[in-house]
């Protein structure tokens, strides 16, 4: 039976082995390129919010922490940066692989597009269902660069759904070779356009009746990220809690959000269109696993929660899903969209930093992106990061533009507009009757690599939710184990009934719901769930009038008028502001400052 995790004899230790990192380490280079493989209601919102702690940061030299979810190449994506707060909203919508031979039922799965074999996998507590490496779109190569998603047509036989496939093709982390804390968010598999593919993780035998599902979107900044990191693995939540779980590859940086507004070849946001075709095929197939198309809950962290922010604005992904997880991330922040102008400009920046004609007025679009379609991948990934308007420590070159059509208006309008299923963000949401539930992260994991000082990172709530500590060879203390657990219960309790309390012990201590009123929410640390009122508001009152005016000193708003640069030129230098490391020191400063 194939191994899903090529890279290592083993997904863990056996006894007697030395226990490897928690999460798989890289060599300094670029994955290689691989052509992929051939086929053989009613709503009501919950919020929880995890933990103001540092977050992602570069962790030396000159590279001065920022704000995780929002950062230029220079600074490392999911490393701990020094001030924003883990946010997460929660929104309720109305071992090793085991060879089993073919003729295991349990491993053989008919869906629309034909037979799929998958495998079993152990989970320290006995085996789950693994189909992974789904595709569940034609790969959007040559003409289908930067076009929609088309359905994957069907295959005969029975294809292997047996290893993870290709992660879509992105830039990747080299400032710290070899480091864990960088690494283990790096691609570990190779780069690819042809990379649209899901992973379906099920009990063991599969569910007699329907069973809820959890479907995942990862982070990254919309520039990189992929379903099939070890921080990922979904078999310990569906083996813990008997949950069916789906998780997505989706297109990022210019191959999923170049945008040349009002053109048919490049109409931007296909990124977010991959997503809402694996829902759209969780829909049609998840049953065929054991789940239940009707109690879907999708959950996202960073740029995954602005996703499932951004599902939750666009008309034509409600009915997809039922309930949401917003960790870390909401699709109203300023990193998250641009607007049409701004949009068309970075697009044809890059096609002149590229080599290519200018389109819009004084070109042609067609021409432009036939150009675009005939450069090498990795000619996009090495330019992208050229068409900021200004380097800046809260933008990202290519991300969801509000187009008029999966975005009707930029995210602020539509959440004050209250038109986004029912729901709006915290306080709108406690306001108005609905269910909300807020937290705050504070645990520091033990096995952590960053420096102490650094606190609780951004994105660090991830392993736990996903159950890794459960993992004896992993190294985590008994309490981390302990405090998985509970993590996982919530969120399963949450993707069942809406309510992360569990009915089934009355006695543990209530999360109690939100309110505008008595703005209670709990702290998620080893200790037992602690109530508390009014999360941080003097620092959040701080940063609604100081973030707006750093945003304004480190990168403008403004469409830059001038051309781009012709071929084989530099790329223009914008005004500078405020001097860099001088803003970002005061923002250090300021941020552990708000902290004591």
């Amino acid at each position: 039976m194939p191994n899903p995790y090529p890279s290592r004899a083993r997904p863990w230790p056996t006894a007697g082995e030395a226990a490897p990192s928690r999460h798989l380490k890289f060599p300094h280079r670029a994955p290689p390129v691989s052509e992929g493989p051939a086929p053989v209601g009613g709503l009501r919102p919950l919020v929880v919010v995890p933990p103001l702690g540092p977050r992602r940061s570069t962790g030396g030299r000159r590279r001065l922490p920022a704000l995780a979810a929002m950062r230029p190449p220079w600074c490392p994506l999911h490393t701990p940066s020094l001030a924003s707060p883990l946010l997460l909203l929660l929104f309720l919508l109305g071992g090793g692989a085991e060879a089993e031979g073919p003729e295991d039922p349990e491993l053989l799965v008919m869906v629309r597009g034909g037979r799929l074999r998958g495998l079993r996998l152990m989970a320290p507590r006995g085996p789950v269902s693994a189909f992974l490496g789904i595709p569940f779109a034609e790969p959007p190569v040559g003409p289908r660069r930067f076009l929609p998603p088309e359905p994957k047509r069907p295959w005969p036989g029975v294809l292997n759904a047996t290893a993870f496939q290709s992660v879509c093709y992105q830039y990747v982390d080299t400032l710290y070779p070899g480091f864990e804390g960088t690494e283990m968010w790096n691609p570990n598999r190779e780069l690819s356009e042809d990379c649209l593919y899901l992973n379906v993780w099920t009990p063991y035998p599969r569910p007699s009746s329907p069973t809820p599902v959890l479907v995942w979107i990862y982070g990254g900044g919309f520039y990189s990220g992929a379903s099939s990191l070890d921080v990922y693995d979904g078999r310990f939540l569906t083996q813990a809690e008997g949950t069916v779980l789906v998780s997505m590859n989706y297109r990022v940086g210019a191959f999923g959000f170049l945008a040349l507004p009002g053109s048919r070849e490049a109409p931007g946001n296909v990124g977010l269109l991959d997503q809402r075709l694996a829902l759209q095929w969780v829909q049609e197939n998840v049953a065929a696993f054991g789940g239940d198309p009707a109690s879907v809950t999708l959950f996202g962290e960073s740029a995954g929660a602005a996703s499932v922010g951004m599902h939750l604005l666009s008309p034509p992904s409600r009915g997809l899903f039922h309930r949401a997880v917003l960790q870390s991330g909401a699709p109203n922040g300023p990193w998250a969209t641009v607007g049409v102008g701004e949009a068309r400009r970075r697009a044809t920046l890059l096609a002149r930093l590229v080599g290519c004609p200018p389109g819009g007025a004084g070109g042609n679009d067609t021409e432009l992106v036939a150009c675009l379609r005939a450069r090498p991948a990795q000619d996009l990934v090495d330019h992208e990061w050229r068409v900021l308007p200004q380097e800046s420590v809260f933008r990202f070159s290519f991300v969801p533009v509000v187009d008029g059509d999966f975005l009707s208006d930029t995210p602020e309008a539509l959440i004050n507009a209250g038109d986004f299923h029912g729901l709006q963000l915290a306080g709108r949401l406690a306001a108005q009757g609905a269910r909300v539930y807020a937290y705050i992260f504070e645990h520091r994991a033990s096995t952590l690599s960053w420096p102490l000082w650094m606190g609780v990172p951004h994105g660090y709530e991830i392993e736990f939710i996903f159950g890794l500590p459960l993992e004896p060879s992993l190294n985590y203390t008994i309490e981390e184990r302990t405090f998985a657990q509970r993590l996982m219960r919530y969120w399963a309790n949450f993707a069942r009934t809406g309510d992360p309390n569990d009915p089934r012990d009355p006695k543990a201590p209530q999360w109690p719901p939100y309110t505008a009123g008595a703005q209670q929410y709990v702290s998620l640390n080893l200790r037992p769930l602690e109530v508390r009122r009014g999360l941080r508001a003097q620092a959040c009152a701080f940063w609604n009038r100081f973030l707006p005016k750093l945003l304004s000193a480190t990168a403008s708003e403004a469409p830059c008028t001038c051309s781009g640069p012709a071929h084989g030129e530099a790329a223009p230098r914008p005004r500078p502001g405020l001097p860099l490391p001088l803003l970002l020191l005061l923002f250090l400063l300021l941020s552990r400052l708000l902290r004591l």
